[in-house]
């Protein structure tokens, strides 16, 4: 064990406290409100405002949306965490996966969108939705279902809702959002590297995602199975809902994307206001598995898609025409270097040189 640091061991739960852990949660949140700051900038600067206007007048995706969020998942919660938590007497752990349920879309929702090709005003246009619509249907949700877990834990505790963490959420989306219009208003070209700062983003994220996934893999316990399942199957359910209610392709992406991710900071500091040391580290582990189990299929989501867009790409570079308004630049300077040259060269140059850019479907 290292120095300054106390174990704790309840209900088979390990937890190691430091001594110096505000210095390290006041760093933590930093860097991480840093780092959404910056992603949502350049999420902004791919924003198309005219599109999330259109959204909003036909709000036929922002209502499936909200309702996977919260209908079908804070039920999926409640079930889990019955059948398998409290089950086996582990009530504060049943009451953070609840809790989490309950919590709206995370803003890495909006990321992962990004990365598998979904509809991104969608996504944001829903995570602002939801992050809103979380003010009430939290604290419903936990007066509806809530009662017999907080029972279990404690008759007499009163649930806190972060209100305030809450409407910080909402600026963290919407500043960075505005910061990222403007630039790509009035300065395109800096939107153009926000792009190329993205890509680069995307392989360390991604990366890290990879570790932190395999780490929880290689631990079996009740708990992780139920942070494993809830986001998983929220993917799943978000899915079939669009499919079924017909949705195009990539808001079929955005809605299960952000029926599966939730916004677990709101849940861990739900918790962290409700209970006092100790327990308020063990309802918080199941917020935190969450949020390390819901990478791994977008991940494997992501590797799909990429590949499939290779293939695409391969099938299509030699099949291009010269009159396709979609080639290169390249190609099209080579094109006009080779008129160049039979231009001046004589009528068997000219032969060879038409050969050369003849469209292989068009010799078909």
């Amino acid at each position: 064990m290292e120095k300054g640091a106390v174990e704790f061991i309840t209900n088979s739960t390990s937890i190691l406290q430091f001594s110096n852990r505000d210095v390290l949660d006041r760093i933590f949140v930093v860097c991480l409100i840093s780092l959404i700051s910056v992603c949502n900038v350049l999420m902004g600067c791919e924003l198309n405002l005219h599109v999330v206007l259109s959204t909003i007048k036909r709000p036929v995706a922002p209502a499936i949306g909200f309702f996977t969020q919260f209908a079908i998942m804070p039920l999926l919660a409640y079930s889990i965490a019955i059948f398998v938590l409290s089950s086996k007497g582990m009530h504060l752990l049943a009451l953070g996966l609840f809790v989490t349920g309950c919590s709206p879309g995370g803003g890495a929702s909006n990321y992962w969108t990004v990365l598998l090709g979904g509809n991104t005003n969608l996504s944001i246009t829903m995570t602002f939705c939801s992050t809103i619509a979380a003010l009430v249907m939290m604290p419903l949700w936990i007066k509806l279902l809530g009662t017999r877990l907080i029972k279990a834990v404690a008759p007499t505790l009163t649930i806190h809702i972060p209100y305030s963490k809450i409407v910080a959420s909402l600026f963290t989306l919407i500043v960075p959002l505005f910061i990222g219009l403007i630039i790509a208003k009035y300065k395109p070209h800096w939107a153009i590297r926000a792009r190329k700062v993205c890509e680069s983003l995307k392989i360390n994220y991604n990366l890290s995602q990879v570790v932190t996934t395999f780490h929880h893999f290689c631990s079996d316990s009740a708990h992780h199975f139920c942070g494993l399942l809830l986001p998983w199957c929220g993917f799943m359910f978000g899915c079939f809902t669009s499919i079924l209610l017909a949705q195009d392709p990539p808001d079929v992406t955005a809605i299960a994307i952000e029926t599966g991710v939730q916004n677990t900071g709101i849940a861990i500091m739900l918790l962290k206001l409700t209970f006092p040391g100790t327990d308020s580290d063990i309802a918080s582990l199941l917020p935190i598995t969450v949020a390390c189990f819901t990478p791994a299929p977008l991940l494997f989501g992501y590797a799909i898609h990429t590949l499939i867009k290779r293939l695409k790409e391969k099938r299509v570079k030699p099949g291009l025409c010269p009159a396709d308004s979609s080639r290169s630049p390249l190609a099209k300077n080579e094109d006009e270097e080779v008129q160049q040259n039979s231009s001046t060269g004589n009528s068997d140059d000219d032969e060879s040189d038409r050969i050369e850019i003849v469209c292989p479907t068009t010799a078909l």
